[in-house]
């Protein structure tokens, strides 16, 4: 547990310096003609700065990259993120960084990292499909709604309503309803960010598949954010407000079961 805190930390340091700097986009097209302009051992340079940045802010070093290399930067970036020798920490920079400075073309070359070994590499990926938010790629991330790691499941959820993907509202709510999101009866996060997920997507027709989520009578926070969700798409009138938890939770199933 002690590692896998310290690698989150990690993780989490260098994604909030992900958005810090405004770089352009560009399409792999340009790569080979602004390599011409590079240093040739620039994989080398590069794989030599991202292992020895020590303290340096990444928005810093990103700043370097864009302005020193540019696009030509994008290609060797990708290779030192696919080295799984590589520590994951430096993968993951290296990850983020030929994202930002690649821009929308560059999703499908994002995509492969998703089945990456590493929970770290796949979050990463995820965070740079979102930022880069190109719709060819949307549907990819929706296998990561079963990830074996719950801080990626979580992920893929969070940014579903950003990416919108075909299918999306059944996806979240199979997320909901999934027995790999409950502990001991109780929901790991992933059912109440799908709920949340769903109502930014006003998805009034899924309403009546989460009826289930109000069985959970051994997880009470999640019946009442059940009931939130279902409130704010189908609004809340015929129901009295003196209700107990567990008596609109029935009225709920009443009233969804007719639909």
């Amino acid at each position: 547990m002690q590692t896998w805190w310290l690698n989150l930390k990690r993780c989490l340091t260098a994604r909030s310096s992900f958005g810090a700097v405004v770089v352009c986009a560009a399409t792999f097209a340009f790569i080979s003609i602004a390599s011409a302009s590079v240093p040739k051992n620039l994989s080398k340079r590069l794989q030599g700065e991202v292992k020895n940045r020590n303290h340096l802010a990444f928005s810093a070093l990103l700043q370097h990259w864009e302005q020193d290399y540019g696009i030509g930067s994008v290609a060797p970036l990708l290779e030192i993120a696919k080295k799984k020798s590589n520590e994951d920490a430096d993968r993951y920079i290296a990850l983020m960084g030929a994202a930002k400075i690649g821009g929308t073309p560059i999703a499908p070359a994002i995509v492969p990292f998703l089945k990456d070994p590493s929970w770290m590499i796949r979050s990463g990926a995820l965070q740079a499909l979102a930022r880069i938010n190109n719709p060819k790629t949307a549907s990819e991330i929706l296998p990561l709604f079963k990830d074996k790691a719950l801080v990626v499941r979580l992920q893929a959820v969070d940014i579903s309503h950003i990416l919108k993907p075909v299918g999306i509202e059944k996806a979240l709510v199979a997320a909901a309803l999934d027995p790999i999101n409950y502990h001991q009866g109780k929901s790991q996060w992933v059912p109440q960010h799908a709920l949340t997920a769903l109502v930014a997507l006003h998805a009034k027709n899924s309403a009546k598949d989460l009826a289930p989520l109000l069985d959970k009578k051994s997880d009470p926070g999640l019946q009442r954010k059940t009931l939130e969700t279902l409130r704010a798409l189908r609004g809340a009138s015929g129901i009295r407000k003196d209700l107990r938890l567990q008596e609109e939770c029935a009225e709920w199933k009443k009233i969804l079961a007719k639909k």
